[in-house]
């Protein structure tokens, strides 16, 4: 599938909040609690591909075990190569950080067990190396758990998908009243899974509707329509992260995450910054990866120094290394491939 530059630049938007509010705590400075809420974006549009993926193979008699597992396999191969690269980055910063010596690395490695595992938000609470990957093990489940149920039935799947979302958000909204429960623990399972089904399930059924009835039929003719609604989103969007509390109004982002998603893909934006915006999108996930040893190396080691600047240093040195372990990547898929 041709990539939508619109989406890319949101992603990139999206990633580049997460690292500037963790930068902000490495920092002790509160200037945009709202970061994380672009995390749930990343869900819904996880469930949105999901959706477009399994459509696009779509076939009558496909074992649903098979290609629920290739499906998810492929996830695994795309994401965890780079997590692996950071979380040895990191490993080894905080084990020089820490003096070294062989009993300070089995330390760290006992602590961070579950992150070396990939069972990030399975099992008892632990420390995390790398505090921003949690949501990884929920994204990989809950892809099998979705792919699998589309398998078996689609049209059952996808008719119970808002319901089963509305119903999740009700239930989030009512016991906790913010989103970020990730760090909360129901049973073995991390907050992360209930968070991440609803919002996956949401994606899932907006991939479905505008493949099915509204892609290529201009439902918003007007391009200035489009726009104005994109605003709204826009203003929707930022006052809720700026203003965010860890509160109810958290919630506000989810229709309007829906709909901005919608309309890249019905009504996309085009623009001579294609392939700049694409770029940004394809680093960054590398970025949602790299930003935290980036931050704790110039928290520990340049304590102090003001905020605005070191933020543009940090930026700068997030992208850059970002950018840097993209071609690298890609030079070794290549050669993977030859």
């Amino acid at each position: 599938m041709k990539r939508n530059a619109e989406i890319e630049f949101y992603r990139f938007l999206m990633i580049m909040g997460v690292a500037i509010l963790h930068f902000s705590e490495d920092y002790s400075t509160k200037v945009f609690y709202g970061g994380y809420l672009g995390v749930d974006f990343f869900f819904m549009l996880s469930g949105y591909f999901l959706m477009v993926h399994f459509l696009k193979h779509e076939q009558m008699g496909v074992n649903p075990v098979r290609s629920s597992l290739t499906y998810v396999m492929n996830r695994i191969k795309k994401l965890y190569p780079p997590y692996f690269v950071t979380i040895l980055l990191m490993t080894a910063v905080r084990w020089i950080h820490a003096g070294g010596g062989m009993g300070n690395l089995w330390l760290l490695i006992y602590q961070n067990r579950w992150q070396y595992l990939m069972l990030h938000s399975v099992g008892a609470p632990t420390a995390c190396i790398i505090r921003s990957v949690w949501f990884l093990s929920p994204l990989i489940v809950l892809s099998y758990f979705i792919y699998f149920c589309l398998c078996i039935n689609k049209e059952k799947a996808v008719g119970l998908a808002p319901i089963i979302s509305l119903i999740g958000f009700v239930f989030i909204a009512q016991k906790y009243g913010f989103l970020g429960i990730h760090f909360e623990y129901i049973g073995i399972f991390g907050g992360g899974f209930v968070r991440g089904l609803p919002e996956m399930l949401l994606g899932v059924f907006l991939a479905y509707l505008v493949e099915e009835y509204y892609k290529d039929k201009k439902v918003i003719r007007n391009d200035i329509c489009g726009i104005l609604l994109r605003m709204v989103c826009y203003v929707v969007i930022l006052w809720t992260m700026w203003r965010s509390q860890w509160n109810f109004e958290d919630f506000n982002v989810l229709p309007t995450f829906a709909l901005l998603i919608m309309l890249s893909f019905v009504n996309p934006i085009k623009c001579r910054m294609e392939k700049v915006m694409i770029y940004l999108g394809g680093i960054s996930y590398w970025i949602y990866l790299l930003h935290i040893v980036v931050g704790f190396v110039l928290a520990n080691y340049f304590p102090g120094r003001s905020y605005p600047v070191m933020l543009l240093i940090y930026i700068l040195c997030v992208i850059g290394m970002a950018s840097f372990l993209r071609v690298v990547q890609k030079y070794f898929g290549k050669v993977n491939s030859l």
